[in-house]
């Protein structure tokens, strides 16, 4: 039913996307025998079924990097900077124990 207002709609036809997963499934027996790469192949399919959601994290992760980088550079160069992720209150790893 979805996919009859949809191929109405937009006039996208997925009725034979299952013929397209099983000949994947297929192919990638023969090019992965040991599992491997499907995985990230599946993760990668995933996102691509959302499209928003991968748009969002995107963006996201990219603010996030920007952030970071500029904060890393202030501190490089001897400039205050406030830090962009505050650890976790129970994480150890950051603390300086020497004084």
């Amino acid at each position: 039913m979805y996919n009859n207002r949809l191929t109405r709609r937009v006039g996208l036809d997925f009725s034979g996307l299952a013929q397209f997963e099983t000949a994947f499934k297929n192919l990638s027996k023969l090019v992965d025998p040991f599992g491997v790469i499907t995985p990230q192949v599946d993760a990668h399919l995933a996102w691509l079924m959302h499209p928003n959601e991968l748009l969002r994290a995107t963006n996201d992760w990219t603010v996030d990097m920007a952030g970071l980088w500029t904060h890393a550079m202030r501190r490089s160069w001897g400039l205050p900077s406030t830090d962009v992720f505050t650890p976790h209150p129970d994480d150890d790893r950051f603390t300086d124990h020497v004084f």
